[in-house]
């Protein structure tokens, strides 16, 4: 029997009017070389464009923290694809580190390599 942490769930930004803006999922972190138990995972964090810059990311991603710190988890891993800049920037001012991990995936029948950050809750 494998024992998860049932955690797993998806937080929205809305604007004023109510329309959705962006979105974070979490959840157990799924990588096999890290302990699900412990560390989680911020699996997604997307923006519409529009509102990049304005502050909501910042928000969402504490947000997103905060929901993996109170489940207890000790620290949280994301995957960002090498060389998106922004978003690497993004997570490097939030505290995120590069780990040294690696990986490449297939999305469209494109090869892309990803590296993962990991963040100390």
């Amino acid at each position: 029997m494998e024992v998860r942490r049932a955690l797993a769930g998806t937080l929205v930004a809305t604007a004023a009017n109510a329309h959705v803006v962006g979105f974070a999922h979490v959840g157990p972190a799924r990588d096999d070389d890290v302990d699900p138990l412990v560390v989680g995972e911020l699996a997604a964090i997307y923006l519409l464009p529009e509102v990049w810059g304005s502050g909501v990311g910042r928000r969402l991603m504490a947000a997103a923290v905060n929901v993996l710190r109170d489940a207890a988890y000790v620290a949280a891993i994301l995957w960002v694809l090498e060389g998106n800049d922004r978003a690497q920037r993004f997570y490097e001012i939030g505290g995120w580190h590069g780990d040294g991990a690696a990986r490449d995936i297939v999305i469209a029948d494109t090869a892309l390599a990803e590296v993962r950050y990991r963040l100390v809750l």
